[in-house]
């Protein structure tokens, strides 16, 4: 049963708008039949008095009778058309994809009524993503992708991601020098954007579960317990621009907050000795107990965190802040290039970023002996297997903490 009606909201003398109702069956897996229904406003209104009920159309007595008449005319041959074109290519129309491409629709686009290949479905998830930065890492994809296509003549559509096409990507993102997280990336974002055609019931390949994304460790480098003191005792009286950065960082260091929180720290986040703030990315609310240093430093900002420049500017700044307080021990990162492994040797100050003050809250947390689900509850890391992700210490900190333990002081 396929049924498109127009009503609207009797007994009222407020203009209103058309709501447009689409019956759509489906059948279960135990051959019964299913009945859903959709609403959609056809974004026009009028007073009921100009609505004729039987023929479900907009009285000639309305002035703009005939505009109105004709869009919901456009709305309902446009509905039809869908299903017309999925009836005649063989292909299964489920409610969901129905009322994605009915939307598209509705907000003045004009797309193609048939389902979408895995291109413009990509192109349709990347656009309806909220946050930026999600956004931002889609597209890059996206991108890649059609580039490889372009390149390699391969036709993309779901039907064609299979082991084949997983070969093929591979070989292209080793030909032009990917990380092995960066093709890691993008192998996982091109398996999310089938996996969502797939709860959409756009295709039924498979082979995409079993799609490969192994990662690498990345060096990430974090600050301890004694660099942060000598970033502490720098002293930055003659130069305002970086010491309200290296105060800011300080804060981050001994909070483990991200730069997204610690940046926007305010007298009203203090209780006591504790700091209470809801953070930015999840929401949650942690409480974190604060040192004297903190408060040392909040006190000098009249209880607030100094005022932030952007993330990148202050990126900038860390790194020349770094330099004055001597922090350039060498530091040796190893990364792929392809197929290759390229090593590069830096100054540690050369790799300090805002992030690394997280890093080092929980490093040297963890170096403590605090126990880990106590620095879990203030960085906000759900499972041990991501906290630990955080955790920088090479093997020779590992095997000083151990001399500490009292198995390896036993005779």
């Amino acid at each position: 049963m396929w049924v498109i009606n127009l009503c609207v909201v009797p007994k009222t003398e407020t203009p209103i708008e058309f709501v447009i109702q689409f019956g759509y069956s489906e059948t279960s897996e135990s051959g019964k039949k299913l009945y859903k229904k959709i609403k959609r406003s056809s974004g026009l209104s009028i007073k009921p008095r100009y609505w004729n009920e039987k023929s479900k159309s907009v009285r000639e007595s309305f002035q703009e009778a005939a505009n109105y008449n004709s869009r919901l005319n456009e709305i309902e041959q446009f509905a039809s058309q869908i299903r017309k074109d999925f009836l005649q290519e063989g292909k299964h129309l489920s409610l969901e994809i129905f009322k994605e491409r009915f939307d598209i629709f509705l907000k003045g686009e004009k797309p193609n009524p048939l389902a979408f290949d895995f291109v413009s479905f990509a192109e349709y998830i990347v656009s309806n993503k909220e946050k930026k930065q999600h956004k931002r890492i889609l597209n890059q994809t996206l991108n890649v992708v059609k580039r490889f296509s372009a390149n390699t003549k391969f036709r993309l559509d779901f039907e064609t991601i299979t082991f084949d096409f997983y070969n093929l990507f591979v070989s292209y993102l080793n030909k032009q020098g990917y990380a092995k997280n960066t093709k890691a990336k993008h192998i996982s974002n091109v398996k999310y954007f089938m996996n969502e055609a797939l709860k959409r019931k756009l295709h039924t390949n498979l082979d995409f579960s079993s799609f490969k994304a192994p990662k690498e460790r990345v060096q990430n480098i974090y600050l301890s317990d004694a660099e942060i003191e000598k970033l502490y005792s720098l002293d930055l009286n003659s130069n305002l621009r970086l010491e309200k950065v290296r105060d800011l960082f300080l804060i981050g260091c001994y909070t483990g907050l991200r730069f997204s929180d610690f940046s926007q720290i305010h007298r009203s986040n203090i209780k006591g000795s504790i700091l209470e703030i809801k953070t930015q990315k999840t929401g949650r609310l942690v409480k974190i107990p604060l040192r004297p240093a903190v408060k040392e430093i909040l006190n000098r900002y009249n209880g607030n965190a100094p005022k932030a420049i952007s993330n990148q500017r202050m990126n900038d700044y860390l790194k020349e802040i770094a330099k004055l307080a001597e922090l350039d021990d060498p530091i040796l990162k190893y990364k792929s290039k392809g197929l290759k492994t390229v090593t590069e040797t830096y100054k540690k100050y050369q790799l300090v970023c805002t992030h690394t003050a997280r890093r080092s809250f929980a490093t040297n947390c963890y170096k403590a002996d605090i126990p880990v689900k106590h620095i879990m509850m203030i960085t906000g890391h759900t499972t041990e297997t991501e906290f630990f992700k955080y955790i920088q210490i090479d093997e020779t900190e590992n095997a000083e903490m151990l001399l500490n333990h009292e198995y390896f002081g036993a005779k």
